[in-house]
């Protein structure tokens, strides 16, 4: 870890670095995107690159941005299951989760399945990542991966519309592919049973219509930092997190986030990236125009 050089900034962009070659150049192209795409979203931010051990060899190959050096801080993580996981009797926890979907793909290439890292990036970013010291100074973090590119902003900065609109949760999309059932099972059911329990009967009822295996695409996030750091996030995620699910069947932290923020946010504090922004992560997203719900007669014309 650098040292904290005491910043105050408001807001924090979040990135995970793989140690691969591809993430570098990848990550040099995204930092490019973003400085010159949406550069008023960077005014008052920092940047968090998170790493596990062996990286130095590959930090050395990060550009960073002249207007963003000094304002950039690694640290090193660890991804692997936490000791009362790995050591619980009654959880088995595979060393790979085969892509069910993909058996004549990565398999046939010598790809076994989703990594103990990869399921270890999923609960990092579903909710560890918030329980950080270094993230609590902060009232916005927005994640991306080191292949997300901005192409297009609008001259506004997303931190700044996030906050007067006082958002819980900014993103993209819901995703029109939904993850396979396989990576899921269990999810919605536990989630169910956290909310009876705890008597957050508002919770069990939106639940119970959620559609499960639905998604955010989290790629691209921004969240706020007392929600999810908050008690209310955080022991939801601890009950499904010591049944094994997000190690032995891959719950991913899209399929979380879209299953708790829609069962605990109330839809005005979640809301997608206004018009105006150009995002690629693999196709190419174009924000626009939200649809009013109400009929056309009942909307107020300027």
């Amino acid at each position: 870890m650098t040292k904290d050089k005491g910043r105050n900034l408001r807001y924090a962009i979040v990135v995970l670095i793989r140690n691969d070659w591809r993430d570098i150049i990848d990550l040099n192209e995204c930092l490019e995107s973003i400085v010159n795409n949406i550069p008023e979203s960077l005014t008052e931010s920092d940047l968090l690159f998170y790493h596990e051990a062996g990286f130095d060899a590959y930090k050395e190959g990060i550009v960073i941005p002249e207007s963003l050096k000094g304002r950039v801080t690694f640290y090193q993580i660890d991804l692997m299951p936490p000791g009362d996981l790995r050591f619980n009797k009654i959880v088995t926890i595979p060393e790979y989760v085969p892509h069910p979907t993909h058996s004549n793909g990565p398999l046939a290439f010598g790809h076994p399945g989703f990594s103990l890292g990869y399921r270890g990036m999923c609960r990092f970013f579903g909710a560890t990542l918030f329980r950080r010291p270094e993230i609590q100074k902060y009232f916005y973090v927005m994640r991306l991966d080191t292949d997300s590119r901005f192409l297009k902003g609008n001259g506004e900065s997303l931190f700044r519309w996030a906050e007067s609109d006082d958002l819980i949760y900014g993103y993209i999309e819901s995703a029109k592919q939904w993850d396979h059932v396989d990576l899921f099972r269990g999810l919605k059911m536990h989630s169910l049973s956290y909310f009876f329990l705890t008597r957050n009967y508002r919770a069990l009822l939106t639940g119970m219509i959620t559609r499960r295996g639905r998604v955010y695409y989290t790629n691209f996030e921004i969240n706020q930092v007392a929600f999810f750091s908050s008690s209310e996030w955080q022991n939801y995620f601890d009950f499904l997190d010591r049944t094994g699910g997000f190690y032995t069947r891959r719950w991913g932290d899209h399929v979380l986030r879209y299953m708790g923020v829609n069962s605990l946010v109330d839809r005005q504090f979640r809301q997608p990236l206004p018009p105006g922004f150009t995002y690629q992560h693999g196709g190419v997203f174009e924000s626009a125009e939200r649809q009013s719900w109400r009929p056309r007669w009942m909307q107020v014309k300027a």
